[in-house]
């Protein structure tokens, strides 16, 4: 649990940099939106078994009914037509309500040497269970993992669509395994 947290938190700090780092944009996609093809979230059972057959990372994101900004986020950023594009033709996307009571048949394991690794189990936890055993501490949280169920990273709070298209490319072009993020914010800016 110590590691999400600072997992989170290096993230949260990497995020500053990037805000600094990014500039904005006029709002407009230079993506074709006709390119988006089935951009959903998945429950978290079809989402994991998706991500092992298409071998792609997966992006669950942390939210709850009450929270303003989690809603935001669905309109503002999941909406953005590069945003879309970008998750439904390289990720895995899943939502879990932080506080929902839906049972899933979902195992979390913390390792010794500080991994998470998130899968298939035989027996259930609902979704508050599971977003309290991944450390989740506000909403929205965004937490990627590999196809596999190892945990990249964690991202708390609300980021803008010019922000967070860097993120997930950062995740999903799997730089995070070669360079910092701020070293691939320098390499995107060339």
């Amino acid at each position: 649990m110590n590691r999400i947290v600072k997992i989170i938190t290096l993230t949260a700090l990497l995020s500053i940099l990037l805000f600094g780092a990014c500039a904005r944009t006029d709002g407009k996609s230079s993506t074709d939106t006709t390119a988006v093809t089935n951009f959903q979230f998945y429950s978290i059972s079809e989402g994991l078994k998706k991500a092992k057959e298409l071998d792609r990372p997966i992006m669950i994101d942390f939210f709850t009914s009450w929270c303003k900004w989690c809603k935001v986020l669905d309109e503002k950023v999941y909406a953005h037509p590069d945003i879309k594009s970008y998750l439904a033709n390289n990720f895995v996307s899943i939502k879990i309500n932080g506080e929902g009571r839906t049972q899933h048949n979902i195992q979390i394991t913390h390792k010794d040497d500080g991994t998470i690794i998130i899968n298939k189990s035989n027996s259930k936890s609902s979704e508050s269970v599971l977003a309290q055993t991944m450390g989740v501490r506000s909403y929205p949280t965004i937490v990627f993992f590999t196809s596999d169920g190892k945990i990249i990273a964690g991202l708390e709070g609300f980021r803008p669509a010019d922000e967070f298209i860097h993120i997930v490319r950062y995740i999903g072009s799997s730089a995070y395994t070669s360079m910092t993020f701020e070293e691939y914010m320098k390499s995107e800016q060339k």
